[in-house]
């Protein structure tokens, strides 16, 4: 609420009564799917999913990511319906779509699931910062096996 003249900010419409589902149709291989918008359960599922990926060390700091490549396929499952309604597994979708299709699929359903953040400046730069924590954890975790340089030498 706005304190100067009592009203209530626009951003703060909570009214969904006219809100559609996103929907964009998909052919591939001359069949016919639809990919919705994730549902609240489907994002959980992926976030829970994303979260489970990562083992995170001390102060926060993300150590290894394990399972990672199952995020996507996971997402696109959740989203995806045949003709008939019907959802394929994840294996399934990793299996059906060559990498470059499920890579498209996956940007599409974040995107219309609004589960992606918009490419703009603070965005980017929040995201360089993530990696460059990443980076700095895993430069770490070498010193610490005494593997700096991997038994490389330079020259």
């Amino acid at each position: 609420m706005n304190e100067t003249d009592g009203t209530v900010d626009k951003s703060f419409d909570l009214d969904f009564s006219d809100l559609e589902l996103q929907e964009v149709p998909v052919i591939f291989a001359g069949k016919n799917y639809t990919l919705r918008e994730a549902s609240g359960e489907a994002a959980v599922r992926y976030r829970n999913a994303l979260t489970d990926s990562a083992d995170i060390g001390e102060g926060g700091k993300v150590t290894r990511l394990k399972n990672i490549a199952s995020v996507e396929p996971l997402l696109v499952s959740l989203c995806l319906f045949t003709e008939s309604g019907k959802r394929l597994s994840a294996q399934g979708v990793a299996q059906l779509f060559p990498a470059r299709v499920l890579k498209k699929l996956f940007d599409t359903a974040m995107k219309i699931s609004g589960l992606k953040e918009a490419e703009g400046k603070e965005s980017l730069v929040k995201q360089k910062e993530e990696l460059e924590k990443a980076i700095q954890a895993l430069d770490e975790a070498e010193e610490l096996a005494g593997n700096d340089s991997g038994g490389l030498q330079d020259g």
